[in-house]
């Protein structure tokens, strides 16, 4: 008896630890499953015209028939009101404010959190790019009818602070530091013959500061860290470099990095192409590489499709492609995929168990849930 109940007990003990083993590399693996609860969705009444932006866990949107932006919250009930005509709008926020640019008429609206506007510039310029901070600084990139870029700088008061004429080449992105008043654009020219980049820092007054000039790359994304680091993303690598000490590291990239998203937390995902591949390879062909604020790898993991966007909140990654949705953790140690039956257009992470889908003709907020 007392042979056959040990047998018992390791044959427990060994289906047990084979279950949670089989569960571990089946997450890897990516064969691990979501649970999806709905918790709310919002209709959108022009469908691909509709401009959908999350700011201070509201929805904005704004129907150019009806010429109205309505914040909705996670659970998809209207939370306000403005009626407003804008034409091609650009947005950005800030957790106090949404900074709204016509790109044509050059008129740039500051909303708060409850649907007021708190001040309006007509800046009589036609607007390419529009940036913000949480110290209250909003950035705007201008062209004139001659194509000659300048941008301007505002803080909170409306009060125009600086001014940057950009002489010669096109600005390819900017960032405004959310921790100190610094200002990175990236600026693309043609040198004799040959393509530069030069990334530039200056103060809120339009000040320069400093900045790195790269020979043969096109820098397409700057983003701004902690203690006045500056990450830049050309097409094939990925640079840290800092106010103070200059260039810190320079990461090759062997495929095309086709998008990129951004944490405060301190790192950059990417989503990368090896065009050596053919479309049909698509596993081996599209990876999402996750890259620390020193440059080091942490994982790079292969997706099935084209990844046509990526999020991040905390220390979860979302990606998606077509019609599948990944959801990743930075080490790479988790990698769960979801179908859903409609064509993705973005995504948002709202929290570690909770996103948005936005459709075509819809937002749809769920709650996630790992199966055991």
């Amino acid at each position: 008896m007392r042979f056959f109940f040990t047998v018992i007990i390791i044959l427990a003990v060994f289906v047990v630890g084979s279950t949670q083993v089989v569960g571990k590399i089946k997450n890897v693996l990516g064969y691990g499953e979501l649970e999806f609860k709905k918790i709310g969705d919002i209709s959108l009444k022009d469908k691909n015209k509709s401009l959908v932006h999350y700011f201070e866990q509201n929805f904005t949107v704004y129907e150019p028939s009806s010429q109205t932006l309505q914040a909705f919250g996670p659970d998809g009930q209207e939370r306000w009101t403005l009626k407003e005509k804008i034409e091609n709008p650009i947005l950005s926020s800030t957790p106090t404010h949404l900074y709204i640019g016509e790109r044509e008429k050059g008129r740039i609206l500051c909303v708060d959190t409850l649907g007021n506007i708190d001040w309006e510039i007509q800046l009589e310029r036609p607007l390419r790019m529009i940036r913000s901070s949480a110290k209250g600084y909003v950035a705007v990139y201008s062209e004139d009818e001659s194509g000659k870029g300048m941008v301007f700088v505002f803080d909170m008061e409306k009060k125009q602070r600086g001014k940057i004429n950009l002489n010669q080449g096109t600005l390819m992105d900017m960032v405004l530091s959310q921790e100190t008043e610094l200002l990175a654009l990236s600026v693309m020219s043609i040198a004799n013959d040959k393509i530069e980049s030069n990334v530039t820092l200056y103060n809120m007054e339009g000040k320069l500061l400093g900045g790195n000039k790269y020979d043969g790359d096109i820098i397409s994304r700057v983003y701004a860290g902690s203690e006045q680091r500056i990450v830049n993303v050309g097409d094939k690598k990925v640079i840290g470099f800092s106010k103070e000490k200059g260039l810190l590291w320079n990461k090759d990239i062997e495929d095309s990095i086709s998008r990129t998203a951004w944490s405060e937390e301190g790192f950059i995902v990417l989503g990368l192409v090896n065009n050596k591949k053919t479309i049909i390879d698509t596993k081996n062909r599209n990876q999402i590489a996750i890259v620390d604020l020193e440059g080091k790898e942490w994982c790079k993991l292969p997706l099935k499709g084209e990844v046509l966007g990526v999020d991040i909140k905390g220390e979860r990654v979302a990606a998606f492609t077509e019609r599948t949705l990944y959801l990743i953790s930075k080490d790479g140690k988790e990698q769960i995929e979801r179908k859903v039956n409609n064509d993705i257009h973005a995504l948002y992470m709202l929290g570690k168990d909770q996103l948005a889908l936005i459709f075509n003709d819809k937002i749809e907020i769920m709650g996630v849930k790992f199966k055991e």
